[in-house]
């Protein structure tokens, strides 16, 4: 577990080693889609963080 308070601008790093991650996660990590939950992400106001998926190769940002 990591806390960080990321830039805007540095998400595509974000994501690169969100990806990275992802490829290497053990089977048992994988969802029944075939995405793997790979952490969270919660803003500062937010009581509830929200959950970051990789699937097919993209990060499921939160909207």
């Amino acid at each position: 577990m990591a806390r960080q308070e990321l830039h805007p601008d540095e998400s595509d790093r974000v994501g690169e080693l969100l990806r990275w991650l992802a490829e290497r996660a053990h089977e048992m990590h994988l969802l029944g889609d075939g995405a793997v939950r790979i952490g969270f992400l919660r803003c500062h106001e937010a009581e509830v963080p929200d959950v970051l998926r990789v699937e097919s190769g993209q990060v499921g940002w939160p909207a």
